[in-house]
């Protein structure tokens, strides 16, 4: 399944919202930014949409933020997201594939 990661244009910097929008890439706009597309396995896309809560996490090595979590299977069992160094904020469930929230960075 596709998604995009994406932002209101002007914002990514501040807390502001950031959206996910499953099933689809957006075209470009200059009415937001796009911070990520990508393909869910269909697994992966079966677990974000039973959920409420989609956490976000900073990837260090291309400085962009991104849904797919950057630690291993047996690390995050142990941990509680919200205790993981990149975590950056959880987007909200807003309507069945479109999921919306505050993120922030401790920078």
């Amino acid at each position: 399944m596709r998604y995009t990661l994406f932002c209101v244009r002007g914002r990514a910097l501040r807390p502001d919202r950031h959206f996910l929008q499953l099933g689809l890439w957006l075209p470009y706009s200059a009415d937001y930014v796009i911070l990520q597309h990508g393909e869910l396995s269909d697994q992966s896309a079966g677990q974000i949409m039973r959920a409420d809560d989609i956490p976000v996490f900073l990837d260090n090595r291309y400085h962009t933020l991104t849904i797919d979590c950057p630690y291993g299977f047996n690390y995050r069992r142990r941990k509680d997201v919200t205790e993981l160094q990149q975590f950056v904020g959880y987007l909200h469930m807003k309507r069945r594939g479109l999921y919306m929230g505050v993120l922030y960075n401790e920078d």
